[in-house]
């Protein structure tokens, strides 16, 4: 895990959120009721994007693959429409990419899932920003990460932005 200085998790804890509370969420979204109704209905909307944010998703890859399992379970178990119109997206600092159970993750969701990595500019800027608690940069993992996921693996399209 990184400390980033400019993290927005001030107070950062080992709480994750539990399968149960997740499959809730997931019943609530495809419910298309009055909880969800004035912010979506589900029936009515061609499609959706689950988006992992806050954090390391990344930490999480085994709850975010039990999920996505979940939700598409209930989309067909429902006839829902989102059935085989969903996406995923994630935003990572790239630094667990290479792991085993990610590389497992990314393989059995690539046609699902949009995968952002994210950058701070050059290799200096990035490394005084983003470090790991010995205080080492992650430049090179994030860069690494990036190139692999660009060189072809991916079904989903990769592009790179210059630091503005």
């Amino acid at each position: 895990t990184l400390r980033c200085s400019y993290c927005y998790q001030g107070c950062k804890t080992h709480r994750k959120m539990s399968l149960e509370t997740a499959k809730a969420a997931v019943d609530m979204l495809l419910a298309a009721d009055e909880r969800t109704n004035q912010y979506i209905t589900s029936t009515e909307v061609a499609g959706v994007v689950l988006d992992f944010i806050g954090g390391e998703p990344l930490l999480e890859v085994e709850l975010i693959d039990q999920i996505l399992d979940y939700f598409v379970a209930q989309t067909f178990r429902l006839h829902h429409p989102w059935a085989t119109r969903w996406k995923a997206s994630m935003s990572t600092n790239g630094t667990l990419y290479f792991r085993p159970e990610v590389q497992r993750f990314l393989d059995k969701w690539a046609k699902h899932l949009s995968l952002s990595i994210s950058i701070d500019g050059d290799k200096q800027l990035h490394d005084s920003c983003r470090v790991f608690p010995d205080g080492s940069g992650s430049y090179d993992l994030a860069i690494a990460a990036t190139r692999a996921r660009c060189s072809g693996r991916t079904l989903m399209p990769c592009s790179k932005s210059p630091m503005v």
